[in-house]
């Protein structure tokens, strides 16, 4: 499990320095006007790839990794299934773009961006992660960036380049997904004849709650981008979008995680009992470590790392960054909530909260960003993602064990507040200094906690091993003993 969390968290790392670059080099060529309708595009492209996933990603990550052989139907099943809902998406932006619903050119960039719906469909990064092979996925992932890098910078200089944006995005997508399909080539990809219909519909009924979920929930960011670009000039929304980049990259690194401890967690809630709790104790522990010190030193440091970023134009976006920092946080906990349930198979339970959050974001979008601006799209995102976490977590508490969730986090907490102070003292300080003195303070209370990291890592690389019995037994997947023909299948 580290490995491959490493691989994904370097891969990842790299990529994302790659995209700080560029989307500098974008808000300075198109400038806050132009960045924002990029921003508006981009946040309606992203919301219709979680409608074309449909839950596929975690459905097929928890299939392949609890059940390999099942690796090519489901592959068929996934990338047919997504191929079929981004035809319809692409059809209906194209459609709602000729008709002039965006303007001119807004439309011409989210018709573009119809391209990045394809080379989703077709990435099976999913199911190389559920087999836990981390390299290629680290590998295209930070190819894709690149590829966008190279582009931008070659092919975008003024603000009316703005509508080819999106095109770019969608190339460097065909070319990340090429790369995974060549990945996981050896491990067997589907023949034609495997593509039916009938394969995607039966996944799409067992996918749907997981897709659901997201579908509610991504509508709570996207409303609030789309209630901004029609009431608000486009540099406001390109503000709102400078400090929504900034937290999306945070908020990867806690992707990433759930997704590389998602096969150690449904395979320790499979097994059940005490090994179960301390597990999804780890997971939040663990991810607690990660995302306080880049939340907190983010929230402190807005003003000037905004400045380095996107240049001085986005001051005003400080505010609204500082407000998604908590939201990152609140919106990490919720997705590793969500992914216990789903390991237990109880995505419906998942779904309830998100539905509530959804509900209660959408109410308070509306007035709070006529009212707030930018600030006010980040407010409703907290308050909808707060709800969700809330529900998510006692729906983890009546399924089992739920592992002392608020204990795992104290530690990661304090940690940070204690960094934050000592970044505090330096803010008068340029970023080259005020930087790695947080994140030494951070390094060094983690120093005295080291045992309880090291064995949270270890428990999660054992979490799906099979329980361990006498020399030459093999246990079942609840600890029984199991009859001497089924050891002699077991150990073939």
């Amino acid at each position: 499990m580290a490995r491959n969390f490493g691989l994904l968290l370097l891969g990842e790392m790299a990529g994302q320095v790659v995209a700080f670059l560029v989307t500098a080099h974008l808000a300075r060529a198109l400038g806050p006007g132009g960045f924002g309708i990029w921003t508006f595009a981009v946040s309606v492209i992203v919301y219709l790839t979680i409608v074309v996933d449909a839950g596929t990603e975690a459905w097929g990550m928890r299939e392949v990794s609890t059940r390999p052989a099942r690796l090519r139907p489901a592959v068929a099943g996934v990338v047919g299934l997504r191929l079929a809902l981004a035809g319809l998406a692409a059809a209906a932006v194209v459609a709602l773009a000729a008709a002039g619903a965006f303007g001119p050119e807004r439309g011409w960039v989210l018709a573009f961006g119809a391209v990045s719906l394809l080379g989703f469909a077709l990435n099976p990064a999913w199911a190389l992660r559920g087999i836990e092979v981390a390299a290629p996925v680290a590998a295209a992932n930070l190819l894709q960036r690149l590829v966008f890098a190279g582009l931008a910078v070659a092919l975008v200089g003024a603000p009316g380049d703005v509508r080819y944006v999106t095109l770019w995005q969608g190339t460097a997508d065909l070319v990340a997904a090429a790369l995974c399909l060549a990945a996981l080539a050896p491990h067997g990809l589907p023949r034609r004849a495997a593509f039916r219909l009938a394969r995607a519909w039966a996944v799409l009924r067992r996918s749907w709650p997981m897709g659901a979920s997201r579908v509610l929930r991504g509508a709570m960011s996207t409303a609030g981008v789309v209630v901004l670009a029609y009431t608000w000039p486009d540099a406001v929304v390109g503000e709102f979008g400078a400090a929504l980049r900034l937290a999306l990259g945070l908020l990867l690194v806690s992707s990433i995680f759930g997704l590389v401890v998602l096969p150690a967690t449904a395979r320790a809630c499979r097994r059940g009992g005490p090994e179960e709790a301390k597990v999804v104790a780890a997971t939040f522990h663990l991810l607690g470590t990660l995302l306080a010190p880049l939340c907190v030193g983010l929230a402190v440091l807005a003003e000037p790392v905004l400045a380095l970023v996107f240049g001085s134009g986005y001051a005003a976006a400080a505010l609204p960054l500082r407000i998604l920092m908590a939201t990152v946080v609140v919106m990490g906990l919720s997705d590793n909530l969500r992914r216990v349930l789903q390991a237990r198979h109880r995505q419906g339970l998942g779904l309830r909260a998100v539905g509530a959050g959804t509900v209660v974001g959408l109410a308070v979008t509306g007035p709070v960003v006529w009212f707030g601006s930018a600030a006010g799209a980040a407010a409703a995102m907290l308050a909808g993602e707060s709800v969700l976490m809330i529900l998510a977590a006692v729906a983890v508490r009546r399924t089992g064990p739920s592992g002392a969730l608020a204990a795992s986090l104290a530690r990661p907490a304090l940690a940070a507040a204690v960094m934050a102070a000592g970044v505090l003292l330096l803010r008068h300080l340029s970023l080259a200094v005020s930087v790695p003195a947080g994140a030494a303070i951070y390094a060094a209370m983690l120093l005295l906690w080291r045992r309880r990291l090291l064995a949270d890592l270890h428990r999660l690389e054992g979490g799906g091993s099979p329980p361990a019995g006498r020399a030459g037994e093999v246990l079942g997947p609840a600890g029984e003993r199991l009859p001497p023909t089924t050891q002699q299948e077991a150990t073939r």
